[in-house]
């Protein structure tokens, strides 16, 4: 018998009296009750492998988006790195960036996050750059993107080059790499 977690994904129809459930994956639950290293090898799998169009459409069966986001803020910055790493690379690809802004308002919940960590931040603005050029211009995306943008201090650019940076990040960022081109974690992929 195979037994699969069922979550409730908080849809409620009062006049059929239903309520909306999927079936999770069995790898996507367990980012809330494995260890760290189990919870990392996930990540990085995840950052390997979704990095066309059609591992994000596959990955989109699932709620893969939903999940990265709500355990981003209960994790440690390098793993946090981690996961906006794993959404720049769905961020690249013009279809997923519209999915990322109409369906999951992603805009959104980054206007919402704050860290101290200089490495974390500029990793979120580019990760809100990659979104603001990838996806085709609407009036409503506009002012999403600037009201994101006017909140957390970020400047709207239409290309994927990095955004200008002040003198204090610059010595910080030149001995970093182009975030979300490497995985940040340094953990065996094989815990066994």
């Amino acid at each position: 018998m195979n037994l699969h977690p069922v979550i409730c994904t908080g849809t409620v129809s009062l006049s059929t009296y239903s309520i909306d459930c999927i079936i999770s994956s069995d790898l996507l639950p367990l980012l809330f009750i494995i260890s760290r290293e189990s919870r990392t090898w996930i990540l990085n799998v995840l950052y390997q492998g979704l990095k066309t169009k059609e591992d994000w459409k596959i990955a989109q069966k699932l709620p893969t988006i939903k999940f990265l986001c709500s355990s981003f803020i209960f994790e440690k910055v390098k793993t946090q790195k981690s996961i906006v790493g794993i959404l720049i690379h769905g961020a690249r690809i013009a279809e997923i960036a519209e999915e990322m802004t109409d369906k999951y308002s992603i805009p959104l919940w980054l206007s919402n996050l704050s860290t101290t960590s200089k490495s974390l931040k500029i990793d979120l603005e580019f990760f809100f750059q990659t979104l603001v050029s990838n996806c085709p211009e609407t009036e409503m995306r506009r002012k999403i993107f600037e009201f994101v943008g006017k909140k957390q201090k970020w400047s709207l650019t239409s290309s994927t080059d990095w955004p200008s940076k002040n003198e204090d990040e610059e010595a910080e960022a030149s001995s970093q790499s182009e975030p979300g081109t490497e995985m940040d974690v340094d953990v065996d992929p094989n815990p066994n």
